[in-house]
């Protein structure tokens, strides 16, 4: 998503969260939704970049060094376009989320966007 190609992007991400899933391999699909979030906001999909950044932030094992510099980078951008409310909101829908369903709202998140084109 960083190289200009987001729809490539999308659907890699969507196959990496599905064979994560497939794995029950929730640290790597941690991981990968991290950096979900960079993308999705880097879109501007704000919504469902708050919504997997509170998933994501949530979690025993914080991010750290430059994945966790883009996520606060990410977090600064979402914010700033959904507003301080609005962004909060939707990070707190995302706390409640299990490591299954953060797989499952990432994947119809990706599938909403490409068909959206």
């Amino acid at each position: 998503g960083r190289l200009g190609e987001p729809e490539r992007a999308l659907r890699q991400y969507r196959d990496v969260i599905a064979h994560w899933r497939r794995l029950g391999s929730h640290t790597h699909q941690l991981t990968t939704l991290r950096n979900l979030v960079v993308l999705l906001a880097q879109l501007g999909a704000d919504e469902p970049a708050a919504v997997l950044h509170g998933a994501v932030t949530v979690d025993v094992t914080p991010s750290f060094g430059l994945e966790a510099r883009r996520l606060e980078a990410a977090w600064g951008s979402i914010e700033e376009r959904l507003g301080p409310e609005q962004a909060a909101a939707a990070a707190r829908r995302g706390r409640r989320l299990t490591a299954s369903q953060m797989g499952e709202v990432a994947l119809r998140h990706v599938d909403a966007l490409l068909a959206a084109g």
